[in-house]
């Protein structure tokens, strides 16, 4: 009886990782797509005069420590992860 239910579990395991791929590779274009839109802000602070902007800490201690280019990379690198993660999973479920 035991042995049915672990089969019944890794076949939901196996359904939800089939088709969460896309949210996965979706996630991972957002987070382009927000590196995109942290490379422009940083660039429009840094040609404006206005220096009392708002950010995320963790996002300002990545300005602070490598400019725009280390928080923007961090936040690509971060997207690559995730849709190299998803196409993982896509072509996992497509070979079973």
């Amino acid at each position: 009886m035991s042995d049915e239910l672990e089969n019944k579990e890794e076949e939901n395991e196996t359904e939800e990782s089939g088709d969460s791929w896309w949210k996965t590779v979706g996630f991972g274009l957002f987070m382009f797509a927000l590196a995109g839109f942290l490379y422009w802000y940083f660039t429009d602070f840094e040609n404006s005069n206005d220096r009392t902007r708002r950010m995320n800490a963790i996002i300002a201690a990545l300005y602070n420590l490598g400019g725009k280019n280390l928080a923007c990379g961090v936040v690509a690198g971060i997207g690559a992860i995730l849709v190299g993660m998803g196409v993982w999973d896509f072509t996992k479920t497509r070979k079973k």
